[in-house]
């Protein structure tokens, strides 16, 4: 899944929530700092059966080394 997920975000094949968009810009974020922690991260549990689409949180970091947590569905 995580291989997937990385194509889509260099692809820029990605569809964000509001409340996504929101909690990215509360704290701050960029969409490339998303995209980043999704390079280096690692699944942190798989959710096969999630309903609309299979997701999984992912743990990873931006180039400016800051840890971000995202959750991710494909």
């Amino acid at each position: 899944m995580l291989e997937g997920i990385k194509e889509a975000t260099t692809r820029n094949l990605i569809n964000m929530t509001d409340y996504a968009d929101e909690e990215v810009q509360k704290d701050g974020l960029r969409l490339n700092d998303i995209f980043e922690a999704v390079a280096s991260g690692k699944i942190i549990q798989d959710y096969p059966d999630d309903f609309p689409f299979p997701s999984c949180p992912i743990y990873g970091r931006n180039l400016r080394g800051q840890p971000i947590h995202c959750c991710l569905g494909i």
